[in-house]
């Protein structure tokens, strides 16, 4: 997608359907829902699937607009899920809506 990987690993062939669920994450992310923590190795439930471990941190996207904050992104290996689509992640709970 052309996204630049800033810290971590790519997706690669040793993420299959039957491997530890992985992730990819924006610096949105990591900062929002794990400030001050290292992100790579953590681990956080999507909607109802798995339990992903962060292997990487992509940089930011900006999606509506380029005056507006980018989003939390979660990347998930297409080999791993059926769809590509995120759902709510536990951290969403946690947070003030």
């Amino acid at each position: 997608m052309g996204i630049s990987l800033l810290r971590g690993r790519d997706f690669d062939e040793h993420d299959r359907p039957d491997s530890t669920q992985v992730a990819i994450v924006s610096q949105a992310f990591a900062k929002q829902y794990l400030s001050g923590q290292d992100p790579i190795g953590q681990r956080f439930p999507l909607g109802d699937r798995a339990l992903f471990t962060i292997i990487g941190v992509a940089a930011d996207v900006h999606i509506a607009a380029l005056d507006t904050d980018p989003p939390p992104m979660v990347y998930n290996s297409m080999f791993q899920v059926e769809s590509g689509a995120s759902g709510r992640t536990a951290f969403d709970s946690a947070q003030p809506e």
